[in-house]
């Protein structure tokens, strides 16, 4: 997406585009929000994106080095010294005990259990190693942002104490290239997430793979655990416990009310003794309110908080690095904008960050929050757990932070270090807020925190185990059933519930039964429950999981459209006003008029059922209106460049017919995005023939398929196909090529 040199002003309704020398302009872009190269040059070299390093050679005599001469050094080459419960947690990993350990935030539970699992399984290589030890440390995390931030500081360390060990990353962010070498040669020691590690389950080899674990360490369990995915890390780790009878399981916490409970829920499967490790260390944490100046007009509903901004701008002054969460992702968009509207100066030094966001923006803010380069980040629950942010000095929580658990965990990202106090700002959006965050601070002080409660025998997570399994090698009905009994959640399965979860994958159940696609297993001659059908297989995969996702796809990926209000859209730290809607569907405004800026922008809806995403989202496409002496400009270009045909030309040629393919299929529905600068006049000469063979073979499906062809201001063109599927209640089509 191209955005206008003159982008209009959320908080301005009129139709005239701000002046040039508005300070306004300066908004950043979400890949370039530094004002200089210089300082995006000094962000990127300084902290770069995890990337697995390759297998190091060791010398005869650092290998032969004790290991606790090694680790003894790295802690004091750091002025550190290991904690009491630190040492605690390596003794019994290394007597092969189980456990949960409760620490505060930055007190280094990370530590204590990476250093036990190498003084317990990595000290014993001796000589140096042609390749690196198999899998043998899985660590799961619920969040893509501390996955990578857990495998930087596991890599790290390892390199440093000089272990015959490689560390790697599975999350929905790892390229294609890197599953490819893992699928080949799995690292030491694997960061992932209970998504990737159910994709994981499903490949043939999983077993093999899979049973030479040794320890499972699962980070921030207070978050998976009353929800349901919490229950698809139980199933996974009944799984492995099923594989290897001596697996060891350790789960991470600073904020468990319930650690008894929260431990045997865990430690269900597992056969080895267990223990509970509390790390009681001293740890300040101050918990203040921002009072509106007039109380006797502050409302008494709504849950943005507009009237707070200039209050916590000025509050953010006084601290160097700030973190401002937000409950929803809308609400982050609006905040960003207010705070930048309040503080133009800022720009450059203020970004984003929420799941909806891009990778390489994602990346970008926490390279530069762990750098100290950004003063601001307004954020979602996407940076509240574990990231280590040693800048930030203080938090603000925007609205009621939905729990005490959740207000000390954010809290923590202030701080996050021994020692070091940890400060959150409450800031009420309305009047009974203030009653809350007074009970929220009274909590705090206390350590009252609530108690989480796991779901209890949800059945869409045990039908959609059985299907990972039978991908995953087949099972057996009896042998699944008895490994099911050793989970919490299904602890109390009965025979006939788990005959009925079969039934439903193995013939569609009493509902599903006629159509063919819904007989997901079948049992084959050697009473194993398998797949059949490799698009079954396929089809699961791409839908695993218990999180509902919104996709969008657009010419520049920069995010999701989150926020409309009088016909601006708010994408991504980028503000467009809409002045015009071509066949509204699914929520789009048809009332949106025209402001006369010189833009178009189109509102599209736009349901995609690639990776099995859910529909509803919205294309934001903006086009420059040109004038005569651009049109004649552009028209020279097209003569002089006509007859520049060849690879480029086959190439996108290429591109339209493997679309069209995948529209007259069913399959995903994409885009391509802006490609060489080869335009429409070209295509059109050179490859006639191939767009009338397109559209005869679509048409011949009875799909009705439409190009649109767009060019913006710098003549890159853009190849977008829509394919008339029809998914819920969002039906996309694309006007006919004119």
């Amino acid at each position: 997406m191209t955005e206008p040199p003159n982008s209009d002003d959320p908080a301005d309704n009129s139709t005239a585009a701000p002046a040039p020398s508005d300070e306004r302009v300066r908004a950043p872009r979400p890949r370039r929000i530094p004002r200089s190269r210089a300082q995006q040059a000094r962000l990127d070299a300084r902290e770069p994106a995890f990337e697995p390093l390759p297998f190091p050679s060791y010398s005869p005599d650092a290998a032969r080095r004790p290991f606790a001469d090694k680790l003894d050094a790295w802690f004091a080459s750091r002025h550190w010294q290991p904690f009491e419960f630190q040492r605690e947690v390596w003794r019994n990993i290394a007597a092969g005990a189980s456990g949960v350990l409760h620490a505060s935030t930055g007190a280094g539970k990370t530590w204590a259990v990476w250093f036990g699992a190498l003084t317990a399984f990595a000290s014993a290589a001796s000589t140096p190693r042609k390749h690196p030890e198999p899998l043998t440390v899985l660590w799961i995390t619920p969040m893509r942002a501390l996955a990578a931030d857990t495998a930087r500081a596991l890599q790290s360390s390892a390199a440093e104490l000089a272990v015959p060990w490689s560390v790697g990353l599975r999350t929905g962010d790892t390229s294609a290239a890197e599953r490819e070498r893992q699928n080949r040669r799995m690292p030491s020691a694997l960061v992932t997430t209970p998504e990737s590690l159910t994709l994981i389950l499903t490949r043939a080899d999983a077993r093999e793979v899979l049973s030479q674990v040794r320890l499972v360490i699962v980070d921030e369990w207070h978050e998976l655990l009353g929800n349901k995915r919490g229950t698809q890390t139980q199933l996974a780790l009944a799984r492995l416990t099923h594989w290897r009878a001596g697996l060891q399981v350790w789960g991470l916490s600073a904020t468990l009310g319930n650690l008894s409970f929260a431990t045997e829920v865990l430690l269900a499967p597992v056969a080895t003794p267990r223990v509970s490790v509390h790390g009681a260390l001293p740890k300040a944490l101050i918990v203040d309110t921002i009072i509106p100046d007039t109380i006797e007009r502050f409302p008494w509903g709504g849950h943005m908080g507009m009237r707070q901004v200039d209050a916590v701008a000025r509050a953010i002054d006084e601290a160097r690095t700030s973190l401002v969460f937000t409950n929803t992702r809308s609400q982050c968009e609006v905040w960003y904008q207010a705070l930048l509207d309040a503080r133009p100066e800022w720009a450059g030094v203020i970004a984003l960050h929420h799941g909806s966001l891009d990778q390489q923006v994602r990346e970008w803010v926490e390279r530069g929050l762990k750098n100290g380069l950004l003063k601001v980040v307004v954020c979602t629950s996407s940076l509240d757990l574990g990231v280590d942010f040693l800048p930030v000095e203080r938090v603000f929580q925007i609205g009621s932070p939905k729990g005490v658990a959740r207000l000390m965990q954010r809290a923590g990202r202030s701080g996050h270090a021994p020692g070091l106090p940890s400060r959150v700002t409450i800031v009420p959006t309305h009047a009974l807020e203030l009653i809350e965050a007074a009970a929220a601070r009274e909590a705090v002080d206390k350590r009252q925190i609530e108690s989480r409660d796991t779901p209890h025998k949800p059945f869409d997570v045990l039908v959609q185990h059985l299907v990972t399994v039978a991908i995953g090698g087949g099972f057996d009905a009896r042998e699944l059933y008895d490994e099911l009994l050793h989970t919490y959640a299904y602890r109390d399965l009965t025979q006939q519930e788990f005959d009925w979860a079969l039934n439903f994958v193995e013939g569609g159940g009493a509902t599903l039964r006629a159509y063919p696609d819904y007989h997901r297993v079948a049992r084959d001659s050697d009473g194993l429950y398998r797949v059949p059908r490799n698009d079954l297989a396929r089809r699961h995969r791409n839908n695993i999981g218990t999180i509902r996702e919104w996709h969008v796809e657009c010419g520049v990926s920069i995010g999701r459209a989150h926020w409309c209000h009088r016909g601006i859209v708010h994408l991504a730290t980028q503000a467009r006003r809409c002045v015009h809607v071509r066949r509204p569907r699914a929520g789009t405004d048809p009332r949106a008029g025209h402001d006369g800026v010189g833009a178009t922008c189109e509102l599209i809806a736009w349901g995609n059922a690639a990776m099995g995403r859910q529909p509803h989202a919205v294309i934001v496409r903006t086009r420059r209106r040109d004038s005569d002496d651009t049109r004649a400009r552009r028209r020279r270009h097209l003569r002089r460049t006509g007859n520049a045909r060849g690879a480029a030309a086959a190439r996108i040629a290429a591109e339209v017919v493997s679309i069209a393919r995948a529209g007259r299929a069913g399959h995903r529905v994409a885009e391509i995005a802006r490609g060489s600068p080869l335009l429409l006049l070209s295509i059109r000469r050179a490859h006639r023939a191939y767009w009338a063979w397109c559209c005869a073979r679509v048409a011949s499906r009875a799909r009705q398929t439409r190009h649109v062809f767009d060019f913006d201001e710098r003549l890159r063109f853009r190849i977008a196909m829509r394919a008339g599927v029809r998914l819920g209640r969002a039906t996309a089509q694309w006007p006919a090529l004119t």
